[in-house]
């Protein structure tokens, strides 16, 4: 059986492309696990802004934006010698992988839930003017603002917020302007 030693993460990245490789190949393959510097991420205390946070880093990572992640969603802590980053850095690779699958197949299935619960029908008007793609970047801010405005506080005490609570009103707002739409065509 082939198999191939447990280095840091900071080893990884100091390996040639060939060497590298070696451990690419099991990135995909390596099953994902919720633990990464002995710390276990409870996902149901996820705000908001985490998680839109780990939908951005995923779509184009570089390991420091992986590395801020890992930070501060593990909470990764240093001490008086050690930074924070010297202890993600100090990691296992295969560590990283497990995490980061983890994390990638949780945020997956989040947009996959988004995708299918909060996506209603995009009438003609808004597909003319190309709306759906033109405000997808700042679809986050956009739904922090609204809410804000509805709730009487601050786009930043939206991003706080539990994803989950979010969610729902948002869920909750689309079931109800569905059922509005729905109740106004009978005629």
């Amino acid at each position: 059986m082939f198999s191939i030693p447990d280095i840091t993460i900071s080893d990884y990245f100091k390996l040639n492309e060939v060497s590298a490789l070696r451990y690419d190949i099991y990135i995909n393959s390596i099953k994902p696990v919720n633990r990464f510097c002995s710390r276990v991420l409870d996902t149901s205390k996820l705000t908001y802004e985490q998680v839109e946070l780990m939908k951005i880093t995923f779509r184009n990572p570089t390991i420091e934006d992986i590395m801020d992640l890992f930070i501060m969603l593990y909470k990764i802590r240093g001490d008086v010698q050690t930074s924070a980053a010297e202890v993600f850095f100090n990691e296992s690779i295969f560590n990283l992988f497990r995490a980061k699958n983890f994390l990638q197949e949780f945020i997956t299935g989040i947009i996959e839930k988004e995708k299918n619960m909060l996506t209603g029908a995009t009438d003609e008007k808004s597909k003319m003017v190309n709306a759906g793609e033109r405000l997808a970047p700042v679809s986050y801010i956009l739904t922090k603002n609204k809410l804000a405005e509805r709730f009487s506080c601050m786009p930043r005490d939206i991003a706080q917020m539990k994803y989950s609570e979010v969610f729902l009103i948002l869920l909750a707002d689309k079931m109800y302007a569905d059922v509005s739409h729905d109740y106004n065509q009978i005629t």
